[in-house]
C-alpha cells in the first residue's frame, strides 16, 4: 500500500515538472480530434507518416522545411482555442 502512494506522489511530481509538455500533448490531441472526422484515408496515412518522421528525425533542417512549406502553401484557418481542460477530448457543438 505504501508503494502505491509513493508511486502516485512520484507521478504527480513528474507531471508538475512536465506540465508544459503535457499541455502541448493535450493541444495536439484536441487538434487531431477536431479535424480527424474530415480527413480521408490518404491524409490520415500522411499524418501518421509525419508524426513518425517528427519522432525519428534529428535534422533541424527537416523542421525548417516543414515550417516553410506550411507558411508558403497553407492558409491556416482561425480555430477557437479551447480553455485548458483536464481531459484530452474536445467537445464541439455543431448545432449552430
Amino acid at each position: 500500500m505504501e508503494k502505491y502512494y509513493l508511486d502516485k506522489a512520484r507521478l504527480r511530481h513528474r507531471m508538475k515538472k512536465n506540465r508544459s509538455s503535457i499541455d502541448a500533448r493535450k493541444d495536439m490531441m484536441n487538434a487531431l480530434i477536431s479535424v480527424s472526422w474530415n480527413l480521408d484515408v490518404d491524409r490520415c496515412q500522411r499524418l501518421q507518416r509525419l508524426i513518425y518522421a517528427v519522432d525519428d528525425c534529428n535534422d533541424p533542417r527537416f523542421f525548417a522545411v516543414m515550417d516553410a512549406a506550411i507558411d508558403k502553401y497553407v492558409e491556416l484557418k482561425d480555430r477557437p482555442q479551447p480553455e485548458r481542460a483536464r481531459h484530452l477530448r474536445l467537445a464541439v457543438d455543431n448545432s449552430s
